[in-house]
């Protein structure tokens, strides 16, 4: 805390800013720094800053060469950036944004890959609950294990008209196969308890190729859950 002495510029002063808060009582005026609770990290934070670690140290540990190859990636195959979809990504930006979301589902980093056109063939999906299980099929027309999928969902939603990609977190990650998986435990652990036979949750499905930097972003929905 330090004391203020007003001068013939400065005569009052009050509030607070840049953290710091004048005040006047009885002893004069003052100037207190507020305090600042430290910020809790949850653990899936901690999880993606670890794997982001990673993948900024293989690039780093990449040579010139390699490093070029993924610039050279987008005239190849087009990856649109966030907010500019008819921009492609750099090799940089293309290597963290592809192997952040592998490392953290599949585990590994890819650093030299195949210019294979990767291509994702029609299906649907579900969530079901049969009893205390919650299962998720993503169903394809054909199985393709050169295709991982990420299962982004929500708790029940009420909004039943459009997609809240705010709302939705990464639940599970599987191949690209028409499989009954139970998502139950992995669920839980993110939202306490499953949704129930016709509640609406928000669904969302990431798909990426094992072979090459390729992410596919299908348009996200609101499902209903199946018996």
């Amino acid at each position: 805390m330090a004391r203020i002495k007003y001068g013939a510029i400065i005569q009052d002063i009050s509030g607070s800013i840049a953290g710091h808060t004048f005040q006047t009582n009885a002893y004069g005026s003052s100037m207190r720094t507020k305090p600042h609770p430290p910020k809790t990290v949850t653990t899936s934070q901690s999880g993606r800053r670890a794997a982001l670690a990673v993948v900024q140290a293989a690039w780093a540990a990449m040579s010139l060469e390699a490093k070029s190859l993924w610039d050279l990636f987008g005239t190849f195959k087009h990856q649109g950036a966030k907010k500019n979809t008819g921009s492609s990504l750099s090799g940089y930006n293309l290597f963290l944004k592809y192997n952040l979301l592998r490392k953290m589902t599949y585990g590994d980093v890819l650093t030299t890959f195949s210019y294979t056109a990767a291509s994702l063939t029609a299906y649907a999906s579900y969530v079901k609950r049969t009893g205390a299980v919650l299962y998720y099929n993503v169903n394809p027309a054909v199985d393709d294990l050169n295709l991982l999928v990420l299962y982004y969902m929500s708790k029940k939603t009420r909004i039943l008209n459009r997609f809240d990609k705010a709302s939705t977190r990464l639940v599970y990650a599987n191949l690209f196969v028409n499989t009954d998986l139970n998502i139950t435990a992995a669920y839980m652990n993110i939202f306490g308890s499953i949704p129930a036979i016709a509640d609406y949750i928000q669904l969302k499905e990431v798909i990426i190729s094992l072979s090459s930097p390729i992410v596919f972003t299908p348009a996200g929905h609101v499902t209903i859950v199946i018996s």
